[in-house]
């Protein structure tokens, strides 16, 4: 028994030092994010779809 645990922790300790010795591949990452004021139609229908009853409300105002 302590000779099956005993090569089971040997091969962990192999499996580990391979991933280790192995040089990391790194790169280099942009991003470009941006934001842009625009006009835009909340309520293209003309209608409250949700709440009919409730009407347009600030959604509503051009």
């Amino acid at each position: 028994m302590n000779i099956v645990i005993y090569k089971i922790f040997v091969m962990m300790i192999l499996v580990t030092g391979i991933g280790v010795l192995s040089p990391a591949q790194s790169a280099v990452r942009e991003y470009w994010i941006t934001a842009e004021k625009i006009p835009w139609n909340y309520a293209p229908s003309g209608q409250n779809l949700i709440n009919a009853e409730d009407g347009l409300g600030v959604w509503g105002k051009n």
